[in-house]
């Protein structure tokens, strides 16, 4: 006799293990993940891409003390650096098996079967379980461009996803990063700080291109003027690899330049994961993700989805705002998600960040640009003076921030928080922001 449950999760990425968290006091929950508990951020994705850069930051501070007599010498030690990586995840990975104590847990793959005695069947292939509710939290993959010969690349074992780019056992002497969103700029951080010979391709104007088009050419300054090559409104057209090299023919407007590289990073986005979890057996809606509302109900009734699987923001940190919402409306206390005021951060060197409106997307609105040199603090530890902030004001509310400054990732939660409590210009320069510090830039936000 199956066992029954309240709520069923098929995955254990953030959306799933924070439902489970929030679920487990209040209905017999269980969940299904089929490889490690964290998902893809946790082990394969943020938290060690973040790892990463914390470190490579170290070395690129640490060799800018050379304008003021220090020398760094020697070479970073690749093994510890894995080691500081994998205990991070570890101990993180930790913490969420705590947090889902209460909840039965099982590291099996499962798919939905179908519905009986109106109850929804889940299986895997240890067990099979009946539930009133489901969430889907299957998370989303890497999604690799057309490019012919990529996939020769890929059984060589010169060409990586994100997944592959995070085990770093070497470095290579030519890196080559085709797509230059979030993913692509982060690891182009870390190669180049680590001693690779980096060239980011972009088939779009700029780099970061779904972010506010002065923040891609904030990091795009960065990046050259230390040494990374990148090529923008160009296009990957085909791999090559012979015995002496491996060669990327690119398009650059028409001509056609061959380009030779050690290692290749495919990092054109992700895809929801859609497919194989028996979705189709319960006539659940899809276009490109599971189609969901502001409470993260899908097309069928007592079926939820939240996370990267929805195909809206593929942000750990919206997917734990989505579970919660799902889990409070299952309990019976609905509230909508607004997506308008959900922060992003890249964590590049330099880092960048942004929360509401870009420039351009509400017509009439007020855009001020600020110059980071307005804070003495941005002025003592930079030695870059292209930092800025820039505000969206909309009928004199705030609505949309975008930070090219230091510490951008901390000081956007603040600017989030003022967006989404709708602001007017006249409070927020009565705010009391400390001195000297970066986010006082926030407080420079005109009067009415």
């Amino acid at each position: 006799m199956p066992e029954i449950y309240d709520l069923a999760i098929i995955g254990g990425g953030p959306a799933g293990y924070k439902a489970a968290e929030l679920a487990k006091n209040r209905m017999k929950t269980v969940i299904f993940e089929e490889k490690k508990a964290g998902g893809v951020c946790l082990n394969e994705g943020c938290v060690p891409t973040k790892t990463l850069l914390h470190v490579v930051k170290d070395i690129v501070a640490a060799k800018a003390l050379k304008n003021y007599g220090f020398t760094l010498t020697g070479a970073p030690d690749l093994n510890k650096i894995a080691r500081q990586k994998d205990r991070v995840v570890r101990i993180l990975r930790a913490g969420v098996a705590e947090s889902i104590k209460g909840a039965d847990y099982f590291n099996e793959r499962a798919e939905i079967a179908g519905v009986s005695d109106g109850k929804f069947v889940v299986r895997s292939p240890e067990r099979e379980i009946l539930a009133d509710k489901l969430l889907i939290a299957t998370g989303s993959s890497a999604a690799l461009p057309p490019v012919p010969g990529l996939k020769e690349a890929f059984e060589k074992g010169v060409a990586v996803t994100s997944t592959g780019a995070l085990e770093i056992n070497s470095v290579p002497e030519k890196f080559v990063i085709i797509g230059g969103g979030v993913i692509g700029v982060e690891m182009a951080s870390i190669y180049s700080a680590l001693g690779s010979e980096v060239t980011l391709i972009e088939a779009e104007s700029e780099l970061l291109p779904q972010s506010d088009k002065d923040l891609g050419g904030y990091v795009r300054k960065a990046f050259e003027r230390g040494g990374i090559k990148v090529r923008t409104s160009t296009k990957a057209v085909k791999i090559t690899l012979t015995e002496e090299n491996n060669l990327l023919t690119l398009d650059a407007g028409g001509a056609a330049e061959d380009i030779t590289f050690d290692r290749l990073l495919a990092a054109v986005g992700r895809r929801p994961n859609v497919a194989g979890i028996g979705l189709e057996n319960i006539s659940v809606r899809i276009d490109r993700g599971i189609v969901t509302d502001e409470y993260m109900r899908t097309s069928v009734p007592k079926v939820w989805a939240a996370g990267d699987v929805n195909g809206k923001m593929m942000l750990a940190h919206k997917a734990y705002r989505e579970a919660a919402a799902a889990v409070s409306d299952m309990l019976g206390n609905p509230y909508k998600v607004r997506y308008d005021t959900v922060p992003e951060a890249v964590y590049s060197i330099p880092e960048v960040a942004s929360a509401g409106a870009k420039e351009g997307q509400i017509e009439g609105a007020v855009v001020r640009k600020i110059p980071a040199s307005y804070s003495a603090r941005y002025v003592a530890e930079s030695d870059s003076r292209d930092g800025f902030v820039k505000t969206v004001v909309s009928e004199g509310r705030l609505v949309g921030v975008q930070l090219a400054v230091p510490y951008a990732a901390e000081i956007v939660s603040a600017a989030s928080v003022m967006i989404e409590k709708g602001m007017t210009e006249s409070e927020i320069v009565r705010l009391c922001f400390p001195h000297p510090s970066v986010s006082e830039l926030l407080g420079h936000i005109p009067r009415e």
